[in-house]
């Protein structure tokens, strides 16, 4: 399994954006300490818990865990995902719908609370890409840059180049999101956060190359581009040791059982080292 580790000693390894059961598109039993032990095994120091429009105050039990789950919530407000981080407050999300001009007003609103707002991918750039200048004006705070659910994969290079530029042009923070729901068994973004420090060098952004050549192709062909660019990213010997695999499974699932015979590797060993016996023959000798 992949994993970050930092020799400064000042930074963290941090997740700015994941979830738990309590989002509507969660995993059920995807608890907080599940979401703990999914990042402390990836090596995340800390991850904000930014469920949809629901509070994560910090306040929940958790079991012993070497990583902190910090506050936030991602706000949905007319086509337009708002990663709210820090000390956040529930909003009246109706006063910020109807209109790109009143939903930006939620980047002030959060401002107020004293938290942090992160403008999510894919919505800004799907729904709002001629909008993101309105929203520097109305004070966001930052981009993700790089988000690792499916559909957020597709984000052009030529894309985030462009809001690379607007994010240093006016000093905002850009953040890689692991966007985990419970389905993934690994993040493609790490995040190094230098707590203390503002604007666009608070963050460096560690993203997998799997991640990023996604962005040429369409959302809908990650199930088949994310296999072959992880195949060809492989040495010949492991390339050999996968192809190896996946002869035997299907040569496994191929081979026939008998009625009752459990499933097992065992099955296969003995039917490929079983010899034919020949057919018996009628004794047609005439009395």
């Amino acid at each position: 399994m992949p994993r970050l580790t930092t020799t400064d000693s000042g930074a963290t390894i941090i997740d700015y954006h994941a979830h738990t059961q309590a989002s509507h598109d969660g995993r059920p039993g995807w608890t907080l300490a599940k979401l703990a032990a999914w990042h402390e095994r990836q090596g995340f120091e800390a991850s904000y818990v930014t469920d949809h429009n629901i509070v994560y105050d910090g306040s929940l039990p958790l079991p012993p865990t070497s990583i902190n789950l910090l506050p936030g919530v991602e706000w949905s407000v007319y086509g337009q995902h708002v990663v709210a981080i820090g000390p956040v407050e529930a909003l009246p999300r109706d006063s910020f719908g109807g209109s790109t001009q009143r939903m930006v007003r939620i980047f002030a609103a959060i401002e107020r609370q004293g938290a942090i707002s992160i403008a999510s991918l894919p919505e800004y750039w799907r729904n709002h890409r001629d909008d993101l200048g309105a929203f520097v004006i109305a004070g966001v705070d930052g981009f993700e840059i790089v988000n690792c659910a499916p559909k957020a994969l597709s984000f052009p290079a030529a894309g985030r180049s462009e809001v690379l530029a607007l994010a240093a042009g006016h000093d905002l923070l850009v953040v890689g999101a692991s966007d985990n729901h419970g389905w993934g068994q690994v993040t493609c973004v790490w995040n190094l956060s230098h707590p203390g420090a503002q604007g666009f060098h608070t963050n460096r952004v560690f993203a997998r190359s799997l991640a990023m050549v996604q962005g040429d192709w369409l959302p809908w062909t990650a199930p088949v581009t994310q296999p072959w660019f992880m195949f060809r990213s492989l040495s010949w010997s492991e390339r050999a040791s996968w192809l190896t695999w996946v002869v035997v499974i299907l040569l496994y699932r191929a081979m026939p059982r008998r009625q009752g015979q459990g499933a097992g590797i065992g099955i296969l060993a003995r039917s490929l080292g079983r010899r034919s016996r020949p057919e018996p023959v009628a004794d047609e000798t005439p009395p």
